[in-house]
């Protein structure tokens, strides 16, 4: 395997890895292939994971406005629920994403000196 390796410019254990996959395989000496079929039967597609439930972040908004009320307890409940969902920073990362791309706000559109806002108590009613 050694002198292979050296042949071939890679390590032992790479020849041992691509012999092993040959056997598992069934590909034996000689080879009627050519190297895309080799390749493709020696390093077959990986199976595809299962899709992750994403967590609901209009839920998770809503549960976030009540106290004592945090994003690791909310995580954990997703967790409860989703044993192979995201991680905990990952969760956080999309509820800011989510925050941040549904803020809320009031743009008025006025034009300089025409209208004064105050925003305040009228005098009679401060202490």
């Amino acid at each position: 395997m050694r002198e292979t390796g050296k042949a071939c410019n890679c390590g032992k254990t790479t020849v041992s890895d691509v012999l092993e996959r040959a056997e598992k395989a069934g590909i034996t000496w000689p080879i009627e292939l050519n190297d895309k079929q080799l390749m493709s039967q020696l390093y077959p597609p990986s199976e595809t994971k299962e899709s992750v439930s994403e967590p609901d972040m209009e839920y998770i908004f809503c549960e976030m406005k009540r106290k004592n009320v945090t994003l690791m307890l909310l995580w954990e409940e997703y967790k409860k629920d989703n044993p192979n969902g995201i991680m905990y920073t990952q969760f956080c990362d999309r509820y800011r994403s989510f925050k941040k791309s549904n803020q809320i706000y009031m743009h008025k559109e006025h034009k300089a000196g025409e209208e004064v806002e105050i925003d305040c108590l009228p005098r009679d009613t401060v202490n």
